[in-house]
């Protein structure tokens, strides 16, 4: 008895400051689905919440992840288009001239189960009248490319899959508030 009441006596400082530890560390990250979980002290993104209200970066997350697989999929079906307005003038000339590249060899590239990793909003800035909010993405999928007749693989593999990270930059005119968008789209 003697030896438990030791223990307990020398080993209760420890747990309480374990206990304490892991307090601050739930505290300070709000869950592996989040996307703050990776958003540091240097990130401003809590003054953008302040900037823009109706920001829900759960959305935005959810529409970083569905533009991906649109520009993946334009690459696949060789047309831009509909990402016409949503890309900057350049990004479109150099995505279209990879598809011209593709058209040229009659080969089309895949990309296939997509399977999204941490998607996490990185930052804010103003930059040029424009607010740019950086996402990092990790994505694992299987990328191939195919000849346009015979259908054979060319290059990559169908089954073996790839670890992709990335950071894609969305941007939208300054002092334009989310509803804005909302209300367009309607």
């Amino acid at each position: 008895m003697a030896l438990i009441t030791f223990l307990l006596v020398l080993l209760a400082p420890v747990a309480f400051m374990v206990a304490i530890i892991l307090a601050l560390v739930k505290y300070m990250s709000s869950g592996p689905d989040s996307p703050y979980r990776a958003v540091g002290l240097n990130n401003n993104l809590n003054q953008f919440l302040v900037y823009d209200a109706s920001f829900v970066p759960e959305e935005f997350l959810d529409f970083a992840r569905e533009f991906y697989q649109e520009y993946r999929d334009c690459i696949q079906y060789k047309d831009m288009e509909k990402l016409r307005t949503m890309v900057s003038g350049a990004l479109y000339t150099q995505l279209e001239t990879q598809i011209d590249e593709f058209r040229r060899k009659g080969q089309t590239l895949h990309t296939g189960r997509i399977k999204y990793g941490d998607v996490i909003i990185t930052g804010w800035r103003h930059e040029r009248n424009r607010d740019v909010l950086p996402v990092s993405m990790k994505a694992e999928y299987c990328e191939f490319t195919t000849d346009d007749v015979t259908g054979e693989v060319v290059s990559g593999d169908k089954a073996v899959p790839e670890i992709l990270e990335l950071t894609l930059e969305f941007a939208r005119a300054s002092y334009t508030r989310s509803v804005d968008f909302l209300e367009k789209s309607r």
